[in-house]
C-alpha cells in the first residue's frame, strides 16, 4: 500500500479557524504527557466515546505528517497544540489517519495516530467545517 502525503482541506489553512469555527478540544485542554492510547481499534473508539460520540471507522490511510515548515501544516499543528496533542513531534514521519462517522449526527472525526498514540484529532461536519466537541 503506497504511503500518501497528509493533505489538509483548504479550510484548515486559515489561521483564524479556531476563532471562527472552533476546534475538537479535549476535556481539560492541557498537555497530555502520557498520551492518548491508540494502539488498537478499541483504544480509538474508547477515546471517541469519552468525548461523547459513538463512532464507526469508515477509512484509514497511511500518511506522512508534513514538515513543520509547511505553512498549511502550521495552522493544523496550532489546533493540535491547543488540544495538547504532539503532532509537531512527528513531522516528516509516517502516521495513520483514521476517519470515523459519528452518530447520531452527520459529522466525522479524524484521528491521526503514530507510535501507539493519538497525535492529532479533529471533528467536522458534512461541509468540512471544523466544529467544537460540545
Amino acid at each position: 500500500m503506497p504511503v500518501k502525503h497528509f493533505k489538509f482541506i483548504p479550510l484548515l489553512a486559515v489561521t483564524g479557524i479556531a476563532a471562527v469555527c472552533g476546534v475538537f478540544l479535549l476535556r481539560g485542554g492541557s498537555a497530555r504527557p502520557e498520551g492518548i492510547p491508540a494502539k488498537t481499534a478499541d483504544d480509538r473508539l474508547v477515546y471517541l466515546f469519552t468525548q461523547g460520540w459513538k463512532a464507526e471507522e469508515i477509512a484509514q490511510a497511511e500518511v506522512i505528517v508534513p514538515d513543520s515548515e509547511d505553512a498549511n501544516f502550521a495552522a493544523y499543528a496550532a489546533l493540535q497544540d491547543a488540544q495538547g496533542l504532539p503532532v509537531r513531534k512527528f513531522a516528516g514521519q509516517t502516521a495513520t489517519r483514521y476517519t470515523y462517522r459519528l452518530s447520531p449526527s452527520e459529522q466525522f472525526a479524524e484521528l491521526l495516530c503514530a507510535d501507539g498514540q493519538v497525535i492529532g484529532a479533529m471533528r467536522y461536519g458534512g461541509k468540512h467545517e471544523v466544529l467544537p466537541v460540545s
